[in-house]
């Protein structure tokens, strides 16, 4: 009987512990909540806080130079942040459970050219980051828009901008 229990027991955990991976998988909208506060170091030794985020909608993407999804999706970030800049949108890398080193040399590889904090785990610990890549968006006024989990693709970025600069027309078409 107690066999049993047990079994059951690590059944329901597992199954658990899948349901929540398979929800948090993909873009999923979150409360309009306010980003965390942080004031970090950039890999280029500079202060940056969440007050820098204000006025615009930002593109916030924690990764780390270990991580091959990370690796992949990095074309896409350039390529999206390069063509909305004129639009006011920023973007902001979060190192992630890395080292500086080869994360400088990984920025500079894949050509991004925005900001990039070294994380001590407390801004990554306040937004729920699990694992990387984990890309989030927030509206003009820091308010978190939603999140997405994995590497991100051009189409799906772009809309996730989109519905962050008009959230009331992507309320409407929902």
């Amino acid at each position: 009987m107690s066999r049993w229990l047990a079994l059951t027991a690590v059944v329901l955990l597992v199954l658990l512990l899948w349901t929540d991976l398979v929800a948090s998988s993909g873009a999923a909208p979150v409360v309009a909540r306010p980003f965390p506060a942080f004031s970090l170091t950039t890999l280029d030794g500079a202060p940056l806080s969440a007050e820098a985020l204000r006025g615009h909608v930002t593109v916030v993407n924690v990764w780390a130079s270990w991580c091959p999804p990370c690796r992949s999706e990095a074309p896409v970030l350039r390529e999206v942040a390069r063509d909305t800049a004129p639009d006011g949108v920023q973007f902001l890398g979060v190192l992630h459970q890395d080292e500086v080193a080869p994360a400088r040399a990984f920025v500079e590889r894949a050509g991004l050219t925005f900001p990039t904090v070294v994380d001590d785990g407390t801004l990554a610990g306040a937004l729920g980051v699990r694992a990387i890549p984990m890309t989030f968006v927030v509206d003009a006024e820091g308010r978190l828009r939603t999140r997405h989990f994995g590497p991100i693709t051009e189409a799906q970025l772009r809309v996730l901008i989109e519905d962050a600069a008009h959230p009331l027309a992507a309320e409407a078409v929902r």
